[in-house]
């Protein structure tokens, strides 16, 4: 039951106090007197959009409070739920700036706009034309079954009750989601771990080995041409290296008799030509080894790409 309406920069109302009495109150007035201009304030808590229009003065907020007793309403199981203190005689407040921002309360507690609303449904019933039309809604005919039943204690009772339930239906939906999430994390982590131990990963040097052997396969054209270059300009084309410290060799031993300068030179140029004709052949054997293998190189790329990927 409403039993106070308080009223501030509204329409035409600049202040408006109203106490209203146990029972019937009724309103009168001609018209333009500002009947519907209440009806207008109080729809605010009922949860009405508001109409800027409707504050004539920008200075100041518009504030629309009421006063309910809600002691046979067996409301506490909605006040809970909603976390708002209960009282039998709660208050709700609708205050409006003049930007247009709006704030609703119950008790003195901050709530949005659809919870104000649906408190207020419980506290207000506006009967005017067309209001048949409830007879057709499924929540009237229960509201109107309850009423008549006069329960409320059992009411109070299911809606808590209720509200438990859903609250745990809450918290097992969130569980079961948790548990999918916990059993697609196992399996991949286990499909992670398979791969693991497919990849057999026994040497920490595999990666930087298989770089580099596979650097050299990809390269392995110009290096054995390189090393075919070496060994041609060293041993095998007519200017040889070989061949030019072959002459000199013999230029030096023809002279050696004069002077044991000479001999020693000539004997200088001998140990480099055995030295170089080693040489030589490490370059050709190093020639001989290089294979050009792409089945190799694709082997080792697959395996790279394994090793990048884990």
């Amino acid at each position: 039951m409403l039993k106070k309406l308080y009223v501030q920069n509204y329409a035409l109302i600049d202040r408006l106090d109203i106490h209203f009495a146990d029972g019937m109150n009724i309103i009168t007035g001609e018209t333009g007197a500002g009947k519907s201009i209440l009806l207008g304030a109080l729809s605010l808590i009922l949860g009405q959009r508001v109409n800027n229009a409707a504050l004539p003065n920008n200075d100041q907020k518009c504030v629309v409070e009421g006063t309910f007793s809600i002691a046979d309403y067996c409301l506490q199981a909605f006040f809970a739920e909603n976390e708002i203190d209960y009282d039998h005689e709660t208050i709700l407040r609708r205050e409006i700036t003049a930007s247009g921002k709006s704030r609703a309360f119950v008790n003195d507690t901050p709530v949005h706009l659809p919870i104000l609303k649906q408190l207020s449904e419980q506290l207000v019933s506006l009967h005017a034309q067309h209001q048949t039309l409830h007879l057709y809604d499924a929540n009237y005919h229960l509201f109107i079954i309850d009423a008549l039943a006069n329960h409320p204690e059992t009411l109070t009772q299911y809606k808590q009750s209720f509200a438990t339930y859903r609250q745990q239906q809450t918290q097992l939906n969130k569980l079961e989601i948790q548990r999918q999430q916990a059993q697609k994390d196992a399996d991949y982590i286990a499909f992670q771990l398979n791969e693991l131990a497919e990849a057999r990963l026994e040497n920490p040097n595999e990666q930087d080995e298989l770089d580099r052997e596979l650097d050299k396969l990809n390269n392995a054209e110009s290096i054995k041409n390189a090393l075919a270059e070496s060994v041609y300009s060293l041993d095998d084309s007519d200017f040889s290296v070989l061949q030019q410290l072959k002459t000199i060799k013999n230029a030096l031993n023809g002279i050696a008799r004069y002077s044991a300068d000479y001999e020693e030179l000539a004997q200088r140029i001998d140990s480099t030509s055995i030295e170089l004709r080693d040489f030589v052949r490490e370059l050709s054997n190093a020639e001989n080894n290089i294979q050009i293998d792409p089945n190799r190189a694709a082997e080792i790329s697959e395996r790279l790409n394994i090793l990048l990927r884990l």
